[in-house]
């Protein structure tokens, strides 16, 4: 028979008696670690504003009640987030409470210390948001059902009913929950008999499904759900369901296992951590089907919440609302670290330490990355020394809607700061007491990027731009008052570079960090973004006027397409010349010859490679693009347009002449 060291039994006896509170001490240490280190982002400051006017969001109703009482004492990152996080340390303790009273204290200490160290509780643990305290109701819920099937009494009944209100309160989605434990009561039961209870179920679903079918139905549900979340959206028709909900079933898996800040082809952590989760969770499922109470909760709650989240819920919305994010369905998390945990017992409780290796490696790269889901990697402390260095007297700082909100924060009171629209950028661009613009755009909305777009097209006629900080999705651009005429553009005496007309791409360069330095010829200019045809409103031409006639012999053009991979010398648009004697030249832009898709290259001979980055697979679900979901070495292209003789060039004019993809200037220079 086999003995234990001494020094073993000792550490058994120890964890036996206190390894909760170890577990306990350790997961404040983790929350608590760097949880000022990010600035806030934008649903962080939406949620003081929602404690500050409660009822504005009956969501989670009960966080903002907390919160609110949080604020009477500071409003600091680290004292706001301090809530969560005590909350996220709280939710581990409920779950080794009520896994221990499931599977017994061996699998609650071993979940305990996996939802510990989970990266994805440990990300909405440093928030200003409510998903931990709803993650804790939804515990004290399983804690109370639980309790409800060890034996059905009044006063089980009333503590399950009574936590099953304050779980939902605290997280709408909660109520999947609640669902899922209703019908792992009902498979337990004792009567009806077995086949009886699967009539009932598939009865059940069929007129579930008969309910959504009716679009009535369909559009009351959605106004419901909108006023209770005070969302700002209106129910015309459904998104539909497509391959990217399907997938994001996995990905919800994926996030539970790293957080949302492992990059997904981070193959060395990615590939061995996917393979030992997955190998845990399914020794785990085996191990809990001997424990059917554990088995039908994890099965049933986890079949429910997937299935009505991603391919019911998510399909009915409308086109341009958000679709649904695996942090909805956080009060599976637990539920999941209980499979895996299952798996980690007698002989292979050693399992425990290659699966915490793995959360430790998901969480540096949650503390120390440079890649995440959300839009927390932008730091608005360095935002506002960038902006400092720009700002003058006679400067005027406009934001859009997101950015004033986090410019109250971090700028100075004393900057002039406005929020614009369509009159306020009007103001603006015609008061000759203005001789710089500091315009913010910081949106992951398509919709918005387009109007930002727009205001920007309203400087330009005055203003001309001449730096620019980019963290995508946040866009800050300094415009300086043209000297000359307006509605031209100024060729740069030194190198020849005409400056360009700007616009907020789209998530397709969002691994782009702008300014970009363009290589052409051994020599380097730097472009501070792109205007791309077809544009805003379909238009096809954009037509630049120079500031005064600049003779050139030499035309280089910095260019690459996107969204089309079109034929090899496919003319995709013409570059049309026109000197200030008024005479013309065009030279025809081809695919593979003077430019190319971002994503292919060069003929021989042809056009050549300006700059290149690692174009990242994007997670965009519905903001999906022709190439989101791959990764490859994205390119600009530079190619050298001759002119027949010298000539003084008084326009350029770029017209597309082919409606594929979309062709994006990055830079002009005379020679």
């Amino acid at each position: 028979m086999e003995t234990m060291s001494l020094p073993r039994v000792r550490f058994n006896l120890v964890w036996s008696r206190y390894g909760i509170f170890i577990v306990l001490l350790f997961a404040f240490a983790l929350q608590f670690y760097r949880l000022d280190a990010r600035t806030f982002h934008g649903d962080e400051l939406g949620s003081v504003v929602e404690a500050y006017k409660l009822g504005l969001n009956a969501n989670s109703l009960p966080y903002f009640a907390l919160l609110r009482v949080w604020l009477v004492l500071g409003d600091g990152e680290f004292w706001l987030r301090s809530l969560s996080a005590l909350a996220a340390v709280g939710t581990v303790g409920l779950t080794y409470a009520w896994v221990r009273k499931l599977g017994g204290a061996p699998t609650a200490r071993a979940a305990a210390l996996l939802l510990a160290t989970s990266p994805f509780l440990v990300v909405y643990g440093q928030q200003v948001r409510f998903y931990t305290v709803g993650l804790v109701a939804a515990g004290l819920c399983v804690w109370t059902f639980v309790a409800l099937l060890d034996r059905v009494t009044p006063r089980t009944l009333i503590a399950w009913a009574l936590s099953s209100l304050v779980a939902v309160a605290a997280l709408l989605m909660n109520g999947l929950l609640l669902l899922g434990e209703a019908v792992t009561l009902f498979v337990l039961s004792r009567s009806p008999r077995p086949r009886v209870k699967w009539v009932i179920i598939i009865a059940v679903i069929l007129v579930g499904v008969g309910l959504i079918a009716n679009s009535a139905v369909r559009a009351y549900a959605f106004a419901a759900l909108a006023y209770y979340t005070n969302a700002q959206a209106h129910y015309v028709v459904s998104r539909g369901l497509a391959l990217t909900q399907f997938a994001k079933i996995p990905l919800t898996f994926f996030f539970f296992i790293f957080g949302e800040s492992v990059y997904p082809l981070t193959f060395a952590l990615v590939v061995p951590g996917g393979l030992l989760f997955g190998l845990a969770a399914i020794a785990g499922g085996v191990r809990l089907w001997q424990n059917q109470r554990a088995f039908w909760l994890a099965v049933a709650t986890g079949s429910i919440a997937l299935s009505l989240m991603y391919l019911v819920f998510d399909p009915l919305a409308p086109p341009g609302l958000q679709g649904a994010a695996p942090r909805y369905l956080i009060f599976l998390l637990p539920i999941f670290v209980l499979i895996v945990a299952s798996s980690a017992q007698g002989k292979l409780s050693w399992f425990i330490v290659p699966l915490l290796l793995v959360n430790f490696g998901s969480l540096a790269s949650y503390w120390y990355g440079d890649w995440a889901y959300t839009d927390d990697l932008v730091n608005w402390r360095a935002v506002t020394q960038w902006v400092s260095d720009y700002v003058t007297p006679q400067s005027a700082i406009l934001l859009d809607g997101p950015s004033l909100q986090m410019a109250s924060q971090y700028f100075s009171a004393e900057w002039n700061q406005q929020g614009w629209n369509d009159q306020s950028l009007s103001h603006v661009a015609n008061n000759d007491g203005y001789s710089r613009i500091i315009l913010l755009s910081f949106s992951w909305h398509p919709d918005e990027r387009v109007l930002s777009t727009a205001g920007i097209a309203k400087l330009a006629a005055r203003y001309t731009p001449t730096a620019v900080w980019e963290k995508y999705p946040l866009f800050v651009y300094v415009y300086d008052r043209k000297r000359g005429t307006p509605d031209t553009y100024r060729v740069d005496a030194s190198t020849g570079q005409v400056s360009l007309p700007t616009e907020i791409y789209g998530l397709e360069f969002q691994d782009l960090r702008l300014p970009i330095p363009l290589s052409v010829k051994g020599r380097t200019v730097e472009s501070l973004g792109a205007f791309g045809l077809p544009g805003l409103a379909g238009q096809t031409t954009r037509t630049l006027a120079l500031e005064q006639p600049t003779t050139a012999r030499q035309i280089w053009l910095m260019s690459d397409v996107t969204g089309a991979n079109p034929a090899a010398g496919a003319t995709l648009a013409i570059l049309r010349v026109t000197g200030a004697d008024g005479s013309t030249q065009t030279f025809p832009l081809r695919a593979g010859i003077e430019t190319s898709a971002w994503n292919s290259q060069c003929q021989p001979a042809a056009c050549t490679v300006a700059y290149t980055w690692r174009k990242r697979l994007a997670l965009v679900g519905a903001e999906s693009y022709p190439g989101s979901w791959q990764e490859f070495d994205a390119s600009i292209f530079a190619t050298q347009l001759t002119l027949s003789n010298p000539m003084s060039i008084q326009s350029l004019e770029v017209e597309r002449s082919d409606t594929q993809g979309t062709l994006y200037v990055w830079g002009l220079v005379l020679q």
